[in-house]
């Protein structure tokens, strides 16, 4: 009855799309979860997206399910409406709100700094209200509201008031029972305004959480954002409001500069474990009492690219180091040398990471990729390492389709010693995948263009764990030493 529904409100809404976006993904054999009935639905992952588009109106359908969750059971939807004048936009619906640097109000994303050569990229101030495009911003945490800005001379306003309904759990499944009766269990309403004059802002935000008992906290931010083609400096400093017996502040600077073969950014921020986070974007995503990262990009010649990263997180129970460095050379014309290595050493254990690569492309329409992943584990009472072996085939036909082939292997002692491998994955998934013990991995996807802006993509990966009974634990459990994922995504972008 539920799918039937969902396919009665899919059909004639997609008419009426100038963007669609359709996936159905399996894995085999199935879970246990699914196996014993302990989940509410079966193995298969759904999603859907439909943007729509006409003159100064617009608006996103989405819905999705995961592995074990009913058909429906997520559906969210937003409408937008853009004009030049003193209103420059309005939006309701499930929201994505990106503001400032995110200390003071975030919702759909947040820093990362797990990788230490991203710190090259400089953080980045955004004015942004609008219907949310993914199912991260819109599952077990959404916000759910009406926002605007507003243009007034040399001011501009933004605001927003939201009141969701959001999972007592947090987690965005909702499978077993448990699960499901966590789903939407909270109440809690949202309001953010920010006011800003040229390269300055002010801006405030409430948040009233009522569970089992009733929670208030805020946040009270400055940000300044100057910046010219070659420069830029970014900032924003937050105060919370809320937290017993103090008034915790979180700030975050970026500096960037580019002198054209050589681009460098200097980072440092503050985000204390008692800041009151949510609806906040934390830098470098984790709490910590200080932090700085340093970033560097430098083409010493033509085909040469050295980037590198270093960051230090001081924390409660001690500080964190991650530093990298990659280096790409193009020594010939289609022939790209990669070399890469990362370390990252917290209390009680560092690892360090390596890979070796190579691509080359012996005409415009065929790419050979191999990679050698490494990864050396250690922690205060053993050590582990992994090796792994990745070649992938890529060749574009001229009648308009796409192949991909991949074959990996891997030999780790542990989890902690894993390596990683690109994963052929559609558009809006993660392209990487662990791989771990004694493993064996093959891939292929297919992208078919035909029409005006339609592509399909089909994609099956098989991975088997030599010496296993089983892959995984509990409930996402799959029998046998291998599985099967298969997967079929259709877009069309006229």
């Amino acid at each position: 009855m539920i799918r039937s529904a969902l396919i009665t409100v899919l059909i004639p809404v997609t008419l009426f799309a100038t963007g669609v976006r359709f996936r159905a993904e399996r894995r085999y054999p199935a879970p246990r979860g699914v196996n014993e009935n302990y989940w509410a639905g079966d193995a298969w992952a759904f999603f859907h997206r439909a943007a729509f588009n006409a003159g100064k109106f617009g608006g996103v359908l989405l819905q999705e399910k995961d592995p074990g969750e009913k058909w429906g059971d997520l559906t969210a939807f937003g409408l937008h409406w853009r004009e030049n004048r003193t209103l420059q936009s309005a939006s309701v619906g499930f929201l994505r709100l990106r503001m400032a640097l995110g200390l003071t109000a975030d919702h759909g994303g947040s820093w990362s700094g797990s990788d230490p050569l991203s710190l090259v990229k400089p953080p980045v101030h955004r004015s942004l209200i609008e219907p949310a495009t993914s199912p991260g911003d819109c599952d077990a945490f959404p916000l759910t509201g009406a926002g605007a800005g507003f243009q007034m001379g040399g001011l501009s306003l933004h605001v927003l008031q939201a009141v969701s309904r959001v999972d007592r759990s947090g987690t965005g499944l909702h499978r077993s029972a448990i699960e499901i009766a966590r789903k939407g269990a909270v109440n809690e309403a949202f309001s953010f305004a920010r006011l800003s004059a040229g390269p300055v802002g002010v801006s405030g935000a409430f948040l009233r959480r009522t569970d089992d008992s009733t929670v208030s906290t805020g946040r009270v931010g400055f940000d300044l954002n100057i910046e010219n083609n070659l420069r830029r400096l970014s900032g924003e400093a937050s105060f919370g409001i809320g937290s017993p017996g103090s008034l915790p502040v979180a700030f975050l600077v970026g500096m960037y500069g580019d002198a054209g073969a050589f681009r460098h950014t200097l980072t440092a921020s503050r985000y204390p474990a008692s800041f009151p986070s949510r609806r906040s974007s934390s830098p470098f995503g984790v709490n910590h009492n200080l932090a700085g990262g340093y970033g560097i990009r430098w083409k010493p010649r033509r085909g040469v690219t050295v980037t590198s990263g270093i960051e230090v997180l001081q924390r409660d129970r001690g500080s964190t180091f991650r530093a990298g460095v990659q280096g790409e050379e193009t020594p010939f014309p289609r022939t790209t040398l990669l070399q890469r290595f990362t370390v990252s050493s917290s209390p009680g254990e560092t690892t360090h990471r390596g890979v070796l690569g190579a691509t080359w492309s012996p005409d415009r329409n065929t790419t050979l990729t191999l990679r050698l992943p490494t990864a050396l584990h250690r922690s205060d009472d053993s050590t582990s390492i992994g090796v792994g072996a990745e070649v992938r085939l890529r060749h574009s036909f001229d009648f308009g389709l796409d192949a991909t082939v991949s074959a990996s292997a891997a030999e780790t002692d542990d989890y902690n010693s894993r390596v990683y491998i690109y994963s052929l994955s559609f558009p809006g998934e993660m392209g990487s995948s662990p791989l771990y013990g004694s493993v064996v991995a093959a891939q292929a996807m297919v992208t078919v263009q035909f029409g005006e802006g339609w592509r399909l993509r089909g994609r099956i990966s098989r991975f088997h764990w030599y010496g296993r009974d089983s892959i995984g634990s509990g409930f996402e459990q799959t029998s046998g030493p291998s599985r099967t994922d298969l997967g079929l995504q259709l877009d069309w972008n006229p």
